[in-house]
């Protein structure tokens, strides 16, 4: 009777986690380990909402990860979240995506970007530029030595070795130049003193 024993996977995959072990009694409905397919995987992307007009069903994706530089893997976009996040003004998309090869794993941190033929020009700035108070975005644009506050309206935000940045969807164009102040806060009309990168700036 050891044959009506065994247990078979419902799907090819692989074993992500066993709960039992040999010698261990099982109860009825005791789940005995836990199963991940790899061939197939789904990729969840957080979407600035103006992107919305690019990301369409069925568009082809290009993905890379920090595990294999320089490389990049492609999936089709397989569902759209209609509902837009309004902390992050980020809508999921999800892609899906071959790994015969089992080189992606479940739960690697990726960027994604779609091949559009549209052409825009993207403005980021640090999360140390922006302030943020009573649910208002500001940041402070240089006039002559002098700054003056200006509301954008970001479109999200993404992080990588130099941190977190946010993208502006509202408030800027560019050749805006945007005060950053290293010690001490900015105010309207705060006198500055343009610095190097990496020395000491001054602000009155």
């Amino acid at each position: 009777k050891l044959a009506d024993a065994a247990i078979r996977a419902p799907f090819p995959g692989a074993i992500k986690t066993r709960n039992v072990h040999p010698g261990e009694y099982l109860r009825v409905q005791s789940p005995v380990m836990v199963l991940v397919r790899t061939d197939r995987l789904r990729a969840r992307l957080a979407v600035p909402e103006r992107w919305a007009g690019w990301v369409k069903d069925g568009a082809t994706v290009d993905l890379h990860v920090e595990a294999f530089p320089g490389e990049t893997f492609q999936g089709k976009i397989s569902r759209i979240n209609p509902v837009v996040a309004q902390d992050s003004r980020t809508f999921e998309a999800e892609a899906l995506l071959v790994n015969l090869d089992g080189r992606l794993k479940p739960g690697f941190f990726l960027e994604a970007s779609i091949p559009s033929e549209k052409e825009e020009k993207t403005i980021f700035l640090p999360e140390r530029a922006i302030n943020y108070r009573y649910g208002v975005y500001k940041v402070f644009l240089l006039n002559g030595n002098r700054v003056s506050e200006r509301q954008i309206r970001p479109a999200g935000q993404t992080e990588d070795e130099r941190g977190r940045r946010f993208e502006v969807a509202e408030g800027l164009k560019p050749g805006d130049r945007v005060a950053v102040a290293i010690s001490g806060d900015l105010h309207e009309g705060s006198v500055v003193r343009e610095q190097a990168e990496g020395t000491t700036p001054a602000a009155k």
